[in-house]
């Protein structure tokens, strides 16, 4: 970095011909606003989400300064397409940084189902509770009526509706025929019927 600055302050001074105060917020401008090769965005877009406004024309009018102007207001007020170039950016592991506090960190939606991850891990016991139905979420938690707020890194989901098992079979016949389906059972345990009950006791 600081060899690149020193490259850029003294290119600057034989542009100019100002002293080195002069031109090192001008250098700095430059490398925080210029397109980095590997990765193909600037500093500056990096923090903000869109390209340093630049004039295009060395000896632009008053008129077209003011297009230009327009154009880049408009596209600052497009926050969604900013947000999402951000997004991407930080998906893409470009941005090092902590995410904002507005970022989203999960997919999981009111009245989608979610698995929670248990306080303590014991050998031979599951290491995930429920499914818990989603009432509300934010950013960075989800709460359902079992568990209350729970931070996004402990849940898993969404997952499909609990289904139960049930065991049928035909009198005087010893098969069994396990049937899956949507039903109340959330541990997903096999139900014996009762008729099945009676008819085998």
């Amino acid at each position: 970095m600081n060899q690149t600055l020193k490259r850029t302050v003294t290119k600057l001074i034989v542009e100019t011909q100002m002293s080195w105060v002069q031109c090192l917020p001008l250098a700095l401008l430059r490398i925080r606003t210029q397109p980095r090769s590997d990765l193909g965005v600037s500093p500056y877009e990096m923090m903000f989400g869109l390209p340093f406004l630049t004039t295009q024309h060395e000896n632009a009018t008053y008129e077209v300064g003011e297009m230009s102007v327009k154009r880049y207001v408009n596209t600052i007020a497009k926050t969604v397409a900013v947000q999402k170039t951000l997004e991407n950016l930080r998906l893409k592991g470009i941005i090092p940084q902590t995410t904002p506090l507005d970022f989203k960190i999960h997919n999981v939606h009111p009245g989608e189902r979610v698995l929670v991850k248990t306080w303590k891990e014991q050998s031979l016991t599951p290491q995930w509770e429920g499914p818990f139905q989603v009432l509300l979420t934010t950013e960075a938690a989800i709460r359902t009526k079992e568990r209350g707020w729970i931070h996004a890194s402990r849940i898993k989901g969404p997952v499909e509706e609990p289904k139960e098992w049930t065991i049928t079979s035909e009198p005087g016949d010893t098969k069994r025929t396990l049937k899956r389906g949507l039903g109340g059972n959330e541990l997903g345990r096999p139900k014996w019927s009762k008729k099945h009950t009676q008819d085998h006791t």
